[in-house]
């Protein structure tokens, strides 16, 4: 663990799955960002550096993502040991990609700490890793649920006008065109 003076360095890891909560008018990023920050402040962390992953799945492998290995390598060269994230569902929303990516930390020597639980992926007996699983779940669970959400609005908005997602295409950018075509009629 490297540290200065009193403080222990750590790095942040950001994950924002959908690229609609990416943009300095979103919060996503600030709001994770404040909540490493408040718990990296109380508990002796200096953050050295921030990696993120915008626009990716929670269920994406660890392994499979370029901020994270970004944030991999920092952390070799720089032998920084600590990790820390908003939640354990920043982390991954799906349980087996969130077990296997806390293995891998671990096998690298990296311990991982979720700000509002810190407690939750460090500990090292049968109840944490009970309760790891259960969050995992819960947050798999959840993310489901959010699928099929939107899954349901979008089918609602397409019966309702005919599309949904894509492209706008010219004359849906341009309505007073298509004004303009009619009047000329």
């Amino acid at each position: 663990m490297v540290s200065i003076g009193s403080f222990m360095k750590a790095l942040a890891y950001i994950r924002t799955s959908s690229l609609t909560n990416v943009g300095s008018d979103k919060d996503s990023h600030k709001r994770q960002l404040v909540a490493i920050q408040n718990y990296a402040d109380v508990s002796g962390y200096e953050i050295a550096e921030i990696f993120s992953d915008e626009g990716v799945k929670g269920k994406e492998q660890v392994y499979n993502r370029q901020g994270f290995a970004s944030m991999m390598l920092y952390s070799k060269e720089n032998k920084i040991d600590t990790v820390i994230v908003e939640t354990a569902n920043r982390f991954s929303r799906d349980l087996m990609t969130q077990l296997v990516g806390l293995e891998y930390l671990k096998k690298q020597g990296i311990t991982l700490i979720a700000s509002d639980s810190p407690s939750a992926f460090v500990e090292d007996s049968p109840t944490a890793t009970l309760i790891q699983q259960i969050l995992g779940a819960v947050a798999q669970f959840e993310s489901r649920s959010i699928e099929e959400k939107l899954a349901g609005a979008r089918k609602r908005i397409r019966i309702a006008t005919g599309k949904c997602e894509g492209k706008k295409g010219y004359f849906e950018r341009n309505p007073s065109f298509v004004k303009d075509i009619i009047n000329l009629r």
